[in-house]
């Protein structure tokens, strides 16, 4: 090891803290992991230290030699102008210490490796991961199933059920946040029927705590009584309001469409 060595990681520099502590941290591995007496990080601009405080520190702490690593993936103005400017005019403030730059870091073969290995590694992950995540569905609504589709009638009587017979409409569960109308929080899992229609079930009661929500269930509950008892099944009465609280345009207003125009006489 040439104690007179010292490498200098040079990154662009951001406004959060958390991406400049990673080239340290970064820093502090290469310290152990390469020949050289010493290890710091400067950055180009938004941090400190200056690539010029950090040459300067340098050569006061002994250094003889600095070699200076690009951590940059591309060759833009900051590699191919702005960096080798500060180096030259370095070499002419410190002309008693040899100062190098290497290849920026995009321009390694190793990078193909690197990026190998992360695609390895996230088909890794993807393998271990669940293709459904199964915590919290103990809470799904208990009214909710059996569910029908609107669309070809297929009838799932249990969450299991609509799981297992319905494909997710995005890349993981389906899971997505919601929110009811007084702003609390709610999952809610969307899935798509073998028909190609989405369904969506609550995973989350959306049941509120408060006077107003058993009030609202209450009257709920009494609609579908008296839709049921003019000859609908209890899971379309349901339906048919669900589809008109979410906006929906359900069997209901259809009648009342009908009522509210009256045919004309002929």
């Amino acid at each position: 090891m040439d104690r007179g060595s010292h490498l200098l990681l040079v990154a662009h520099g951001s406004r959060r803290e958390s991406a400049n502590q990673e080239v340290f941290e970064l820093a502090a591995r290469l310290n152990s992991a390469v020949e050289f007496a010493a290890v710091s990080s400067a950055f180009l601009e938004l941090a400190e230290p200056s690539i010029p405080d950090a040459i300067d520190h340098a050569v006061l702490a002994g250094a003889k030699r600095i070699v200076i690593m690009p951590y940059f993936l591309s060759e833009g103005r900051h590699v191919g102008e702005d960096i080798p400017n500060i180096v030259s005019a370095s070499r002419l403030k410190h002309d008693d210490c040899a100062i190098e730059m290497t290849p920026y870091l995009g321009q390694s073969p190793a990078i193909v490796e690197v990026l190998q290995g992360l695609l390895e590694q996230q088909v890794d992950l993807n393998k271990a991961k669940p293709t459904m995540n199964v915590v919290g569905l103990c809470a799904v609504v208990d009214d909710d199933f059996p569910k029908t589709c609107r669309n070809c009638g297929r009838i799932y009587q249990t969450i299991g059920e609509f799981i297992r017979d319905t494909v997710s409409t995005t890349a993981g569960a389906g899971l997505k946040q919601g929110f009811t109308d007084d702003e609390q929080a709610i999952v809610e899992l969307f899935r798509n029927c073998q028909c190609g229609s989405t369904l969506m079930s609550p995973v989350q009661s959306r049941r509120g705590s408060s006077d107003l929500a058993s009030e609202c269930r209450e009257q709920f509950d009494q609609l579908v009584a008296q839709m049921a008892a003019a000859g609908k099944t209890h899971e379309s009465a349901r339906e048919d309001l669900r589809q008109v609280i979410t906006g929906g345009y359900g069997d209901i207003l259809e009648q009342l469409k009908k009522i509210s125009r009256p045919k004309r006489p002929i």
